[in-house]
């Protein structure tokens, strides 16, 4: 899948979590259009062998980095403006997934998806927003939340409530920036095709996380289609994205239109969850 990203062509641009999933496919379509791209993650292996990858098409760079650690991430907007001056387009996409029922969930797992999807984002816009406000010709922030961030979703409570927070600090962002140099759009993918529960403890009830593995890798959405659609959305300057949202589409609505219905199907999925957990 080819997808025509012409304004990204010479600029400056930096992944987090783009050794898998939809960070690469962010960094494929950004290189590939003629971007030259940072690519930022702890998996050093995958991540070499992207941008050994790349580099064959295009201008990359891979850092090591923990988007956790404050320090880390200030050095790397010391590196990126150093070689660069500018950085043109930020895609804070580095994310994990925790989920299962309440009472089963160590708080360190649940400090832990706090750092990685709502602290190191943040630690992305602490590093880059500046100097981005400074730079002539602004720029662009991607922050990547998710439809578990717009609804309540039973037993995904560390990851949904992480994403909860990222949508409420970017929406409140967006309307500070609004108006000015640089823009910040909100993303909201429903069912995507990654490795995120693969390579997570997920902790989902009897075979819930077995089945909804299943059902990402037969019925999700291309990554390379849904980062594309973001992107798109976000060379437009448009605040707020929900790509394949699915089925999850109708709940969001739901809980907008009617809240009494939006917890009879929440609690029909909390249901759902115990009584199959049960099960053998």
């Amino acid at each position: 899948m080819s997808s025509k990203l012409s304004p990204v062509r010479g600029q400056v641009a930096l992944v987090t979590g783009a050794a898998s999933g939809l960070g690469r496919a962010f960094s494929e379509l950004l290189v590939e259009n003629g971007a030259q791209v940072h690519l930022v993650d702890v998996q050093e292996g995958p991540l070499a062998d992207l941008v050994e990858q790349l580099r064959r098409t295009g201008a990359a760079w891979a850092h090591k980095v923990d988007v956790t650690d404050r320090d880390e991430m200030l050095e790397l907007a010391d590196q990126v403006f150093g070689q660069h001056g500018r950085l043109d387009i930020l895609v804070n996409n580095a994310g994990v997934f925790r989920g299962g029922p309440f009472l089963q969930i160590p708080r360190e797992d649940w400090e832990r998806v706090f750092a990685v999807n709502f602290w190191g984002l943040f630690n992305g816009i602490e590093a880059f927003l500046p100097r981005m406000l400074e730079q002539d010709g602004g720029g662009r922030i991607v922050n990547m939340a998710s439809a578990a961030g717009l609804i309540g979703i039973p037993y995904v409570g560390p990851y949904g409530a992480s994403k909860f927070a990222v949508v409420g600090l970017s929406e409140g962002l967006a309307a500070e920036l609004s108006g000015g140099p640089v823009s910040l759009t909100t993303a909201c993918p429903g069912a995507v095709r990654t490795p995120l529960l693969k390579n997570s403890l997920s902790g989902l009830p009897g075979d819930w996380g077995d089945k909804l593995s299943d059902l990402l890798s037969r019925k999700g959405a291309d990554p390379r289609h849904v980062a594309s659609t973001i992107l798109s959305a976000a060379l437009d300057g448009k605040r707020f994205v929900v790509p394949a949202a699915g089925g999850l589409l109708p709940m969001w609505l739901t809980r907008r239109l009617s809240l009494p219905l939006y917890g009879k199907v929440t609690d029909l999925l909390a249901w759902l969850g115990r009584d199959r957990s049960q099960d053998g």
